[in-house]
């Protein structure tokens, strides 16, 4: 399937960005709308490098699915995708958004949300996805105790 070779297009472009720490690699791979609703994307991307510890060794897709929405001829393409990413120093679970056709809406077209975990925290990322989840670029979870009281 198309979205299928979609998703494995984009995580092989998430991990190029990642193994060269290509700030605007990454960056690139945001559609326009994300990157104008994300926080602090440079900051993001800045996490997401420090993060991930050690060189990528393999990735496999744990499962992906799509969902298309049409309005006056137009379409609109979303992509979900799961992927465990191996390094030789640990394991990560990868959550993708993209929209990878967008016609109603161009801006929103590319990548719109990329969270990476531990792969022993699956729970919580589970747990998450059942709660308003989606938010534009990259995931950076807050500090303990930096949430005003």
């Amino acid at each position: 399937r198309c979205e299928e070779k979609m998703s494995e297009k984009r995580i092989k472009q998430i991990l190029s960005a990642l193994d060269d720490e290509d700030e605007e690699a990454m960056k690139a791979l945001f559609s326009t709308q994300a990157l104008e609703e994300s926080k602090d994307i440079d900051g993001e991307i800045d996490y997401l490098f420090q993060f991930i510890q050690g060189e990528v060794k393999s990735w496999t897709k744990d499962t992906w699915g799509s969902g298309e929405s049409n309005k006056y001829g137009k379409k609109t393409v979303k992509l979900i995708s799961w992927y465990t990413v191996e390094t030789d120093k640990d394991k990560y679970i990868f959550y993708i958004c993209d929209y990878i056709i967008d016609t109603i809406n161009p801006d929103n077209e590319g990548l719109y949300m990329l969270h990476v975990i531990k792969a022993e925290q699956k729970d919580t990322l589970l747990i998450r996805y059942g709660q308003s989840m989606e938010i534009a670029g990259i995931y950076v979870p807050e500090e303990e105790g930096s949430i005003l009281e």
